[in-house]
């Protein structure tokens, strides 16, 4: 099929017939027909008839830019992506502030960065694809927890955890074996759960994350309070308050203080 560079202008012009273009390109020329015509019709015909969301149909049948428009410059397909690597960043960072105060937005928001790693990156960037991927585990790990879904929380931050030790991420590494750790002490299997949140201890110790260390502690005696070890449970309590209080950190020092009264009080 031809394509006149009038029809390229409109095309180029025109985003949603782009779109279009992806998944139902045939809605766009006559049956038995290597011309393109009356496009505004067709393009609404496209739109009718076909409801899967253009990033999903390009995940399931593999499509990329290139593959549909041939005749867009190297140029034009690099800026693309250059967009769209600005878009991932932003959103991820956005839901990483999310997560702890509107964890659902910030699950939707992971939702719509998978959505646009599915558009072909610029070569030699596949760490960076690596990296975001990760960092859409462990966003949609802590929002899991905040909404007191354990048993999906765990398995996204298990693959966190997997990628961020594959780029050698110690940061990354470490929020993701404490969530493992809330996840299994939710789930009652208290002794994994203080595995991993004294390996998460160990890591935030390393990389000097005393924030972290103290967000491990205070899980771990919550393990311990669950075993019915209230001398452990208090001395981690105690430990978690005085971190919180030495880094300035003023919710870190109540949630562990608020637990040493739940030990007293059951």
């Amino acid at each position: 099929m031809s394509i006149g560079t009038s029809d390229k202008l409109l095309i180029r012009r025109n985003p949603d017939l782009l779109l279009v273009l992806l998944y139902a390109p045939h809605c766009l020329r006559p049956a038995n027909s290597n011309s393109w015509c009356d496009l505004p019709y067709r393009l609404n015909a496209a739109r009718l008839r076909y409801s899967e969301s253009p990033s999903r149909h390009m995940a399931r049948c593999r499509i990329t830019h290139s593959t549909v428009f041939p005749f867009l410059d190297s140029k034009e397909l690099w800026t693309r992506s250059l967009i769209t690597i600005s878009q991932i960043q932003e959103k991820i960072a956005l839901a990483s502030r999310l997560r702890d105060v509107n964890p659902q937005e910030a699950l939707d928001i992971v939702g719509t960065v998978r959505a646009l790693l599915q558009a072909p990156q610029p070569q030699g960037d596949a760490e960076s694809a690596v990296l975001w991927q990760a960092e859409c585990a462990l966003n949609a790990s802590w929002a899991m927890v905040r909404l007191g879904r354990f048993a999906a929380a765990y398995p996204e931050a298990e693959e966190g955890l997997r990628l961020f030790q594959q780029l050698g991420k110690l940061q990354g590494a470490a929020s993701c074996l404490l969530v493992m750790g809330i996840a299994e002490g939710e789930d009652g299997n208290n002794d994994e759960a203080v595995r991993l949140c004294l390996e998460a201890e160990a890591l935030f110790l390393k990389i000097g994350d005393q924030f972290g260390r103290a967000r491990a502690i205070n899980a771990r005696g919550t393990s311990y309070r669950r075993m019915g070890d209230s001398a452990q449970a208090i001395e981690s309590y105690g430990s978690s308050m005085a971190l919180s209080r030495e880094n300035g950190d003023i919710q870190g020092e109540s949630r562990a203080l608020c637990n040493i009264g739940y030990v007293y009080l059951y």
